[in-house]
């Protein structure tokens, strides 16, 4: 009985050296395996959160559904190729999940084990550079059509009743004509442009900017300027 324990203890000993090894390759794999899911999702993130940015900056707009990178909207006269040819799959081989707001984009994947990953996009820098560069063209525009309207006022100091022919045709930059009106003083005037919607009222890209409120959307346009390094 005696001879047969040094066996005995050597086949225990190989057991246990072959389960450990089992055990390091299986937390080795599993960390292998994290680190590949934690580079994808962050080569998608990056993948998605660009597109995104490019279709606001093609379209004015962000995506409704991922789809929508694939396409070019409809309904839009804008000429633009679509923004990818095809999607990214989540690292366990399923499409990503889509929400948004006005200044954020989500996208979502869930894991076997039912855990989520999200993947934040923050567009609200993206945003106010474009919508301060609308503004500003705004400016220019009424400076425009403000010259033009003192051009063709009449002899009795008045202004013309419509825009003249040569600023007519104008469009703000969202693509729609601007708005004109005299105002309660008989020599003045009034230019608007109703914003992204092009409808009067509204807040945010939407409201009403009127060639009377220059000073307020002069600066509004430098509180949406990049803050300089080191402020």
């Amino acid at each position: 009985m005696s001879a047969g324990r040094p066996t005995d203890l050597a086949s225990l000993a190989v057991t246990l050296l072959i389960a450990g090894a089992l055990v390091a390759a299986l937390l080795l794999f599993r960390h292998l395996e994290a680190r590949r899911v934690r580079t994808q999702l962050e080569q998608d993130r990056q993948v998605l959160g660009h597109a995104v940015e490019s279709y606001k900056v093609a379209f004015d707009f962000l995506p409704r559904t991922l789809d929508d990178l694939l396409r070019t909207p409809s309904g839009t006269n804008r000429k633009a190729p679509p923004v990818l040819a095809a999607l990214p799959l989540d690292p366990w081989g399923h499409p990503y999940r889509y929400e948004r707001n006005r200044y954020a984009a989500r996208f979502l994947a869930t894991a076997p084990d039912g855990k989520e990953a999200v993947l934040e996009w923050d567009v609200k820098p993206l945003a106010d550079r474009l919508y301060r560069a609308k503004l500003l063209e705004v400016l220019e525009d009424f400076e425009t059509i403000s010259a033009s309207v003192e051009r063709h006022r009449g002899k009795d100091g008045r202004p013309p009743l419509n825009l003249p022919d040569d600023v007519a045709k104008v469009l703000d930059p969202w693509g729609n004509a601007y708005a004109y009106s005299l105002a309660r003083a008989p020599d003045d005037f009034c230019i608007y442009s109703y914003g992204s919607d092009g409808c009067p009222g509204g807040q945010g890209e939407n409201q009403d900017l009127s060639s009377t409120q220059r000073e307020w959307i002069r600066q509004l346009t430098d509180s949406l300027a990049p803050a300089r390094a080191g402020q």
